[in-house]
């Protein structure tokens, strides 16, 4: 079976280098989102390259802004699973200031240079052992897609309810997306941070394989 992975805002294939699951893992690249395309649109256009065939079992895996992709997908194509990692499932999950500051449109005024700087602070909120990597990933991320993506996980708010089976990990250390205590399906990882997927890849490899063997 296939796992068609999403990676993060800012993120691309590399975040994946140290998932070692049972399933064959394909990174999917990130296509260029058009002026004020629709989270929905942009999705769609995403599924549609991936060609894939009816009745084929597959799962959706998202990290952070992947997440969100991951279940827009699968409100288009339904997946068998659903493996979300370091992200959110509703707005109400989102601090209120986050909140505030997708209301207020404000990423718009903000130029796209100035979201991939200064790497301290990027740093800071990922929490990264890995500043190589995370450092490497940032440069090479296309500023005005960062900026569209932001803005679009600071308004998103889902239209469906999801009726697939979801594995869902988020760190106790996320400074981005803090960790959600009122939900008690969530696996937590202890010391996680926003770049778990990368520094705890071996305990993440451990619990989803271990799940996948359960649903």
């Amino acid at each position: 079976m296939k796992i068609y992975a999403f990676s993060g805002l800012g993120a691309d294939e590399r975040v994946f280098k140290h998932l070692k699951l049972d399933y064959d893992l394909i990174p999917i690249e990130w296509i260029t989102p058009y002026n004020n395309e629709q989270i929905s649109d942009y999705t769609y256009r995403l599924v549609k390259k991936l060609k894939i065939e009816k009745n084929q079992e597959f799962i959706w895996l998202g990290v952070s802004f992947g997440g969100i992709i991951a279940q827009e997908a699968n409100k288009i194509i339904p997946a068998k699973k659903l493996i979300l990692i370091s992200t959110i499932t509703s707005h109400s999950e989102l601090a209120w200031w986050k909140k505030l500051i997708g209301k207020l449109n404000i990423v718009r005024f903000i130029p796209a240079s100035f979201l991939k700087g200064p790497f301290f602070i990027i740093s800071y909120f990922f929490g990264a052992k890995n500043k190589v990597l995370l450092k490497s990933i940032i440069n090479d991320t296309d500023p005005k897609f960062l900026k569209w993506a932001l803005q679009k996980v600071l308004t998103w708010r889902p239209s469906h309810t999801q009726n697939t089976p979801v594995i869902r990990l988020h760190g106790d250390k996320d400074k981005l997306f803090h960790y959600p205590d009122q939900n008690n399906k969530i696996i937590r990882v202890n010391n996680g941070t926003h770049f778990m997927i990368v520094d705890n890849a071996d305990q993440i490899n451990e619990v989803i394989n271990q799940r996948l063997k359960i649903y």
